[in-house]
């Protein structure tokens, strides 16, 4: 579970970056400065710094700028995910494909998933 996370930042993690060094996100990401200037709006990179130490994942900013854990292991970021996940009472299910993520008129997500040639709803 979350293999891709496992591997990122050659096993390590990499979460975010400072931003400090840069002055335009055109510049670090040429393709997707204009979806993440709105995404920042909401949930910055100061954000996830602050989420992560708060829910127990100690981070260290690198002389790139890239942050990572303290712990230099992405099975830190992992277990951090899974047991929050598993607070939240967020069922986990995999060898699904995810098929469609729209509102509902209360303002959660409904997820769509197809396994096996069936089709499942999780709110």
């Amino acid at each position: 579970m979350l293999a891709k996370v496992g591997v990122s930042g050659g096993g390590r993690c990499n979460l975010t970056n400072s931003f400090e060094e840069i002055t335009d996100l055109k510049q670090a990401y040429p393709r997707g400065d204009k979806l993440l200037k709105r995404l920042f709006k909401s949930f910055d990179h100061k954000d996830a710094y602050r989420w992560f130490e708060e829910h127990g994942v100690k981070l260290t900013t690198q002389a790139d700028q890239c942050v990572f854990p303290v712990s230099q292991d992405s099975q830190t970021v992992i277990d951090c995910l899974t047991h929050t996940a598993s607070k939240l009472g967020v069922e986990v299910k995999t060898h699904y494909a995810l098929e469609a993520v729209e509102p509902l008129s209360d303002g959660r997500l409904e997820a769509r998933f197809k396994a096996h040639g069936s089709e499942t709803s999780t709110e």
